[in-house]
């Protein structure tokens, strides 16, 4: 729920929030109908797949005509003036905008701040990751990746580059993802002053759980 809560507390003036349910056997979509009766969803009778999932948002939102588009997950929040300050940053050149990401707990240590491409082994540099944030942050880092449970796109980006490639089921299809953004000749920045909070690897069943390394390995 504090994911969603986070979306309906944006201080920018035109949010629609979407959520994609790939399949939950919990009740969920009741759950949120109750709680945020004007809030569109779109119900897979199975799990797609992160990729497959995320596109079907994707495909919903570019025919109603949305200028850009936020993709989270559903175990991560953003601040409430997240998506007002990604978007002082958008210029023709951008392909994604991306906040700095934390762990949830600690709220202050930092999970990802995208990185540089490896290009003998396709492999992320994070020289941030797992440090405490001591702030000092430039307005914006460009980078190679950022990670798909926080990516702002301008719709344009998605026509040009398409859409994400379902054959990744779980993991690395937002490093393809990037790599295509950056052969479009297409800009990857980080915007320290937008901040979210991720729950790592919940839909995996937690972070270096056999699940998760099993889908880590497969997709890499």
């Amino acid at each position: 729920m504090r994911c969603l809560e986070s979306f309906n507390n944006q201080t920018y003036p035109n949010v629609r929030a979407l959520l994609v349910d790939n399949n939950s056997n919990d009740g969920s979509p009741d759950i949120i109908a109750k709680h945020y009766p004007n809030m569109h969803q779109i119900v897979n009778m199975e799990n797609l797949g992160f990729a497959r999932g995320i596109n079907v948002g994707l495909k919903y939102a570019l025919d109603q005509n949305a200028e850009y588009i936020f993709i989270s997950n559903n175990d991560a929040y953003i601040n409430n003036d997240c998506l007002e300050t990604l978007l002082r940053y958008h210029t023709i050149d951008v392909g994604i905008l991306a906040p700095m990401i934390y762990y949830t707990k600690p709220p202050n240590r930092i999970w990802s701040m995208g990185g540089k491409i490896n290009p003998g082994n396709l492999e992320v540099s994070d020289k941030w990751a797992e440090k405490i944030d001591a702030g000092d942050w430039p307005d914006f880092i460009e980078q190679d990746f950022v990670p798909g449970c926080g990516m702002l796109f301008p719709s344009e980006t998605l026509l040009k580059v398409g859409l994400l490639d379902e054959s990744f089921s779980m993991y690395y299809e937002d490093l393809d993802y990037c790599l295509r953004v950056r052969k479009s000749n297409l800009k990857i920045k980080i915007i320290p002053e937008a901040k979210m909070w991720h729950q790592v690897a919940s839909s995996s069943g937690g972070s270096d759980t056999p699940n998760e390394r099993y889908w880590m390995a497969r997709s890499s």
